[in-house]
């Protein structure tokens, strides 16, 4: 589908106009490079769903891919990848307009669309401003997936020492810290890209320079939510270490109770012909009593001790 936003400048006869391409065939394509003179190697890229972000010129063309946050993809709890949880968009800055090619509608150019369709014209030099409009709805969109991911994060970190197999929060973790390092790796990739376009007539305007800190500023949140679930991750490690550690001692401190007790009633189990106290009228509640006396020595001692 292809919409179209145009807009008059005064009595130029060259008016700004907004392209926007959804789910293009190589028709529609093909159409646009013909009409904008757009190369051939370009609309390839547009096609391609997996492509990074980029940065482009082809003489007065200015070529941008760009990748925004899939939120429904974010909902799923094992998307991990780029292609899963991020969507390619391709930006044509042109000398008179702006066309702006992606797969599936979206809501965030859908609230810029708007408010373009009204305002697109009204006054000179409104290009750099659309531009900047579309990129910076296109970044915020991490923002609201870095949220999901920061509310997921803070639910597990509530429910730590709460009882719950720890091999299942391991790998909850691990798809938590993958799908933010995804993020950060695309708006790193990003705000590169963005830096690279130095040859931008606007490149020196407050609106370009407060989008590359809108970019920091994502950035910036989605490296903090990877350190910290690499922290969760590993205080997760440390309980369930501790956790086996106190099974394990429980277990010793049994095994230490029954040692000397085991090796008494091995005594006893030899079979020996001469032994006294086997004919002694007390001799059993005699070696009971030991033994009884033994466990109780054991366990003052572990309690001088500190260990239970």
């Amino acid at each position: 589908m292809v919409r179209q936003i145009q807009g008059g400048e005064g009595i130029d006869t060259k008016k700004p106009f907004w392209i926007d391409v959804q789910e293009p065939t190589p028709e529609e394509l093909n159409e646009l490079a013909v009409n904008h003179g757009i190369p051939e190697t370009l609309i390839k890229d547009c096609l391609d769903p997996s492509h990074l972000p980029k940065y482009e010129v082809f003489d007065q063309i200015r070529f941008f891919i760009l990748r925004f946050s899939d939120e429904t993809a974010c909902d799923k709890p094992d998307a991990d990848t780029i292609r899963e949880l991020t969507r390619k968009a391709a930006i044509f800055y042109l000398p008179h307009g702006i066309i702006t090619v992606h797969r599936r509608p979206h809501d965030f150019l859908d609230g810029a669309w708007k408010w373009w369709s009204k305002k697109l014209g009204e006054k000179s030099g409104q290009l750099p401003h659309l531009f900047n409009s579309i990129v910076r709805e296109l970044v915020r969109t991490f923002d609201r997936s870095l949220a999901k991911v920061e509310d997921t994060f803070d639910r597990y970190e509530v429910s730590l020492l709460q009882p719950m197999r720890s091999e299942e929060r391991i790998e909850e973790l691990y798809f938590l810290k993958r799908k933010a390092t995804v993020y950060k790796k695309m708006l790193w990739s990003m705000k590169d890209t963005l830096r690279k376009a130095d040859d931008l007539p606007f490149k020196n305007s407050t609106h370009f320079k407060n989008l590359i800190e809108e970019t920091d500023k994502q950035l910036f949140h989605a490296e903090e939510l990877v350190e910290d679930v690499n922290h969760l991750m590993s205080t997760q490690l440390s309980i369930a270490s501790h956790r086996t550690n106190e099974v394990v001692r429980v277990l010793t401190i049994f095994s230490v109770f029954f040692l000397p007790l085991t090796f008494v009633v091995g005594i006893y189990g030899m079979n020996f012909q001469n032994m006294p106290e086997l004919g002694w009228r007390y001799g059993y509640p005699a070696v009971m009593g030991a033994m009884l006396v033994l466990v109780i020595v054991i366990a003052f001692w572990f309690k001088r001790k500190r260990w239970i």
